[in-house]
């Protein structure tokens, strides 16, 4: 019993524990930064001073770049993969800045497509998607198809 119980706690603990990071099929920090800078613009509600400045709902800005094909993971620090990038989490009700992105893991620039790492080899294919066969799952696009992550 006291065995379950320190599992279960542990479980809980472990689930609360890491950051949320956004990511796509075919993820880049250019399309990224891009895609937040317009749903912080089209979803937030504009200042008039200072200018470039937007107050802005969660729900709504969520809902864009879920719209634009980004969805959310969480990742504890240090194990971020290549192709999740920080968005805005605090919401604070003060303005935000448009151009304001938090700052981002390690290698986040870096274009997983151009730059491939030891363990994603991704060729100039459309079709292949830059994940390991670990991340390469439905819910993300991708099906494992002959040691590669295909669309």
């Amino acid at each position: 019993m006291v065995g379950r119980l320190t599992a279960m706690a542990t479980l809980l603990l472990l689930t609360g524990c890491g950051q949320m990071y956004w990511t796509r099929a075919d993820p880049t920090y250019a399309r990224f930064t891009a895609d937040h800078r317009e749903c912080l613009s089209t979803t937030g509600f504009a200042v008039k001073d200072p200018p470039g400045f937007v107050i802005v709902p969660e729900d709504r800005f969520r809902a864009c770049l879920t719209a634009r094909g980004w969805f959310r993971e969480q990742w504890v620090e240090g194990q971020v993969p290549p192709g999740r990038f920080r968005g805005i989490e605090d919401f604070p009700s003060r303005p935000i800045q448009i151009d304001t992105l938090p700052e981002q893991p390690p290698g986040a620039t870096v274009d997983v497509r151009q730059s491939p790492g030891p363990t994603v080899d991704v060729p100039d294919d459309p079709n292949v998607l830059p994940y390991t066969q670990r991340e390469c799952v439905p819910s993300r696009g991708g099906r494992w198809v002959d040691g590669r992550c295909r669309r």
